[in-house]
């Protein structure tokens, strides 16, 4: 008896009229096959030969394992390809949306979604996959370009003039994802007027290595909780801020402050929570 792998299994047993290139491709390149033990580029490198094969073998199964052609060793397809591809045919991203890798800076600023977006906001941040990029000159002549991209929830026009676009167009292309800031408006649909625009990798690393330090305050018998939130909402009101977590040690309750009840850094502050708390349960790293 001659055993057979899945995908060859498959490409066997389909009628002969389905069993051609453009259609195999395209269950490959829609995930299909990916619980098979081979990866996408492998069983697309394979494909044309194992066709070629069960159709000159007929059904010889036997006569198949002689024509059987080598399944090839190659690397993956990269992420950007087969989400292009799955978004072609399917018009879904079923490997994950580009955005999705990028949600961790949704800790340091506010990430809205393009299903959220409504006429006249303002100064808002999106994440986007850009699909396309459009460039052309105003009449003065000036170079902006028209962005087209998407995040898990739907699709967006980014408007870019000429300032802006002078500072981006040397990496601008297809196929990374951008935070971008700017202004909601209302032609033929909702579009962004973009204000600034950062590749997402860049704004990640510079938001966690500009990270503060965090206030770690702890709360045990006897503290005076009424004069410690005074002593915060007095400081709170000033610049360079950092976060402020309290821990109840009565009942192991860990509470992360509102960003408007951070508290500035500087041995004033710290003097002034462990005149409080006490030396040992005011930390600041």
């Amino acid at each position: 008896m001659v055993n057979l792998s899945p995908f060859k299994n498959f490409v066997s047993r389909i009628d002969e009229k389905f069993r051609k290139i453009d259609a195999i491709e395209a269950l490959i390149y829609t995930g299909c096959f990916d619980e098979f033990a081979n990866n996408r580029a492998e069983l697309l490198a394979a494909a044309p030969e194992y066709i070629d094969s069960i159709n000159l073998a007929g059904n010889s199964l036997s006569l198949f394992k002689a024509l059987e052609p080598k399944m090839p060793h190659l690397d993956d397809l990269p992420l950007t390809d087969k989400l292009t591809k799955e978004n072609e045919l399917l018009g879904a991203y079923i490997s994950g949306h580009p955005t999705e890798r990028f949600q961790n800076l949704s800790k340091f600023v506010k990430i809205v979604s393009v299903s959220e977006l409504t006429a006249t906001m303002k100064d808002i941040k999106v994440l986007l996959y850009v699909t396309r990029v459009k460039v052309i000159r105003t009449k003065t002549g000036k170079q902006m370009a028209f962005i087209s991209g998407t995040d898990a929830f739907g699709e967006l026009s980014v408007t870019v003039f000429p300032q802006l676009f002078n500072q981006i167009q040397s990496w601008l292309k297809k196929d990374i994802v951008l935070l971008v800031s700017g202004n909601v408006e209302k032609r033929d649909a909702l579009e962004l007027i973009a204000n600034k625009i950062v590749p997402a990798s860049n704004a990640l690393s510079d938001f966690q290595r500009n990270q503060p330090k965090i206030w770690y305050l702890r709360l045990t018998n006897g503290v005076d909780k009424r004069e410690l939130f005074d002593l915060i909402k007095q400081l709170s009101n000033q610049d360079k801020i950092s976060p402020v977590v309290i821990y109840d040690a009565e009942t192991k309750k860990l509470t992360k402050l509102e960003r408007n009840l951070w508290l500035p850094t500087g041995e004033a502050v710290s003097e002034a929570l462990i005149d409080i708390l006490g030396i040992d349960n005011v930390v600041y790293k």
